[in-house]
């Protein structure tokens, strides 16, 4: 088992995904590109969206997107008047992409852009350098390792005074076990719930549980809830994909929730506790345990539901 700092640790033995998996069909297989294209980098995905409005970028923010993939936040944020707009990724496919996203920048807009070939275990940056750091949807694609060691790096380079937004897909439980359940009554969704790609990057999906020890373990204080954005997320998907079907059980779950009465029933026991089965989509803020507490958890949901599981948890 490979050793670092000396020490042996658990789970080094479980190796990276390929950066060679993160080519230029897998990027976009995403959606939504072409339209974010031709509306200059103003038509953004719902779900990354949410996250730049939970960043609340201002004229002074210097932000950096850790797996920037096509480069769509880091355009945005610098757009919306970031002082500083970094991305990194390690892979060479998503870099080159992102590089042409941000070539819709003009002028002093693309003079605040840094985009970096790097990996998320080793930040190329100085410490204290961001006020906010974003990780949309790589949580799900590095092990645990990885991940303690992508988190202190984010500790050292994030300003005591910043913090992290963090969108991960899928909640774990909602696969694991609802989708299974729903199956039994709609057989028109297909028997496994993770495409092709899933089935070999997410090889690490998380839950309210793990995502907050995850955090805590790395000295981050942190506010962890579910968002039901997926409703709107299906809407714009079919819209901006010009009608062409999204494969797999995320298109005929899009396709499924465009019925009044499914999607109805979705919203009212979304707003149960079998929101914690239901809702997919993970969202959260993360701050140094001894910083400065975000303002802007005053704006966020209540969240007492998730408050209640995470807590019974560290009880157990």
């Amino acid at each position: 088992m490979p050793k670092k700092q000396g020490i042996e640790l658990e789970g080094y033995d479980e190796k990276p995904v390929s950066p060679d998996r993160y080519d230029e069909e897998w990027l976009l297989s995403i959606g939504g590109y072409q339209s974010f294209v031709e509306s200059r980098g103003n038509n953004l995905r719902p779900r990354l969206r949410k996250s730049l409005e939970l960043a609340d970028i201002s004229a002074g923010t210097s932000i950096l997107d850790i797996g920037c993939g096509r480069g769509e936040t880091v355009l945005w944020a610098a757009m919306r008047g970031g002082r500083r707009s970094v991305g990194i990724d390690y892979s060479r496919d998503s870099l080159h992409t992102a590089k042409k996203t941000v070539a819709l920048a003009s002028g002093e807009i693309g003079q605040r852009i840094g985009l970096y070939l790097a990996d998320a275990k080793a930040l190329p940056f100085a410490t204290a350098s961001f006020d906010r750091i974003l990780m949309n949807d790589i949580v799900e694609h590095l092990h645990n390792w990885e991940l303690n060691d992508c988190l202190q790096e984010i500790r050292r380079v994030l300003r005591d005074d910043g913090y992290v937004v963090i969108h991960t897909l899928p909640n774990r439980w909602t696969l694991d076990w609802s989708y299974k359940l729903i199956r039994l009554f709609v057989r028109r969704l297909p028997p496994e719930p993770r495409d092709r790609y899933a089935k070999t990057m997410h090889i690490n999906e998380q839950s309210l549980i793990s995502l907050e020890k995850l955090l805590r373990s790395n000295g981050f204080a942190c506010k962890i809830w579910l968002e039901n954005i997926f409703i709107e997320h299906a809407r714009w998907s079919i819209k901006e994909e010009r009608g062409i079907a999204k494969k797999g059980a995320a298109g005929k779950a899009y396709t499924l929730l465009q019925n009044p009465m499914w999607s109805k029933a979705y919203c009212m026991l979304s707003q149960t506790p079998m929101k914690l089965l239901l809702v997919s989509d993970i969202y959260g803020i993360a701050w140094k345990s001894n910083g400065s507490t975000p303002h802007v958890l005053a704006k966020l949901p209540a969240a007492r539901l998730e408050r209640f599981c995470t807590f019974l948890a560290r009880l157990i």
